[in-house]
């Protein structure tokens, strides 16, 4: 929990401060965060089906020996195929990020420029945050989370340092803007993730280096990794791509209306971190214990963590709906960005509910290595808020709020499905009467 809040205080603060670097540059960065979402999307490919697959060898080591080998193997290739995937993102990045901007803010706007500077340097570190990212699902797997915390920490840290230092300059440091605030990231989590791996290499963690070269490539593997992995990392690839189909109309309402939808979806990830994090304390949990063929054990750890998620998001869910405008204010001075983002906010406040839960039990799912029902469910949610939000703006002619209660409904309808599945037991894989 405290490295996901770290990370999402670590996306706030780089828009705290370029809010007062001005709209434009707060647009122009809440419209890179779309792509920057389809990148960690697709990094979960990789880190969801090593956080499962390898939790539950970890589990099996109890009562099969071999199944530490394969755990370890399993983790080498899980780096490797991480490397592989973060160097293939950064390229398409390279050569399509400009022109998706372009799609996202229309022809001739002054923030594909700017965000094509934010998204464009990003991505350029895109394999070192891979290779970070699936680093942390092995030590979660293994049941080490207080070194990912650390490594948040360190790179959170440095980041909120870094931010304004390089985004308005001091003494002989010029002031960079946009630049700086991408700048300043990558800095951060390039320490971060070298910290970490000189702790691995030292073997003072859970999960240890091997010592020498061993054959660790095996294609069954490479499939029980993309075979847990891919169902999640789709439907997370297709809600970015949808919000991004969502931006065209979006920006028709002004650069008000992109800034606020921006500063929503900070606040949105306060719910959506919180119970990621409670999720993959249930990935990792629940594998063990299902590779330990613990499944009552696993089943009690499922229901804990849904009613967590639950109690929490009930509680976002009334500060978000009757006090808006005490969080979306500090985020920018404009009054009429403020005043989109408050209702923006207002509109999302009873779907945080089932947001919540909804992330939980994605987690829940990838713990037992069942991941395509939550699929089934996601993506078709999903699609449906483009024609709706074009319906409701252009038949209806709404203004923005027509898109912000099409993203509500659709989220509530998917938590309600997810619910029910949950509810149902549907999850449970080969458990013996639980």
């Amino acid at each position: 929990m405290c490295s996901m809040f770290m990370e999402t205080f670590n996306n706030i603060v780089d828009a705290l401060w370029l809010g007062r670097s001005g709209t434009e540059a707060l647009a122009a960065v809440n419209l890179a965060a779309f792509p920057i979402w389809m990148m960690y999307a697709v990094m979960g490919i990789v880190c969801v089906g090593v956080n499962s697959v390898l939790a539950q060898k970890v589990g099996e080591t109890s009562w099969h020996p071999e199944a530490e080998k394969e755990a370890s193997a399993l983790a080498s290739l899980g780096i490797a195929m991480s490397l592989f995937l973060g160097t293939v993102l950064a390229v398409a990045a390279l050569f399509g990020g400009r022109a998706l901007l372009r799609y996202m803010a229309g022809d001739g706007s002054p923030l594909i420029e700017l965000g094509y500077c934010y998204l464009g340097f990003i991505f350029v570190f895109t394999p070192i945050y891979s290779l970070s990212e699936v680093l942390m699902a092995i030590l979660r797997a293994y049941g080490d989370t207080k070194t990912p915390m650390n490594v948040y920490l360190l790179g959170c840290g440095l980041n909120i340092v870094l931010d304004p230092l390089l985004i308005f300059g001091w003494g002989p440091i010029p002031r960079l803007d946009i630049f700086g605030a991408a700048l300043a990231s990558n800095l951060a989590f390039l320490i971060a993730t070298l910290w970490m791996l000189c702790l691995i290499g030292q073997g003072r963690l859970a999960y240890r280096l091997p010592l020498r070269r061993e054959k660790y490539f095996s294609w069954p593997l490479v499939w029980s990794i993309l075979k847990v992995g891919s169902p999640p990392a789709l439907a997370s690839c297709v809600f970015s791509a949808v919000y991004m189909l969502l931006s065209p109309i979006v920006s028709a309402f002004g650069m008000e209306a992109v800034a606020a939808v921006g500063i929503g979806h900070k606040l949105e990830n306060v719910t959506y971190m919180f119970c990621y994090a409670v999720a993959l304390a249930c990935v990792t949990m629940i594998g063990q214990n299902v590779g330990a063929k613990q499944y009552a054990r696993a089943n009690e750890i499922a229901w804990t963590g849904a009613k967590i998620a639950c109690v929490f998001s009930c509680g976002v869910a009334v500060v978000y709906g009757f006090s808006p405008d005490v969080l979306t204010m500090s985020f920018s001075h404009d009054p009429a960005v403020i005043s989109e983002a408050d209702r923006y906010i207002t509109i999302l406040a009873p779907a945080q509910i089932f947001a919540g839960v909804c992330v939980l039990i994605d987690g829940i799912f990838a713990g037992v290595g069942k991941t395509w029902p939550c699929m089934c469910v996601s993506i078709p949610c999903s699609l449906l808020r483009v024609p709706i939000a074009y319906w409701a703006t252009h038949t209806w002619h709404m203004d923005a709020a027509g898109v912000w209660i099409t993203i509500s409904a659709m989220c509530i309808l998917r938590g309600a499905i997810m619910m029910v599945l949950f509810w149902r037991g549907s999850w449970k894989v080969n458990f013996a009467a639980v």
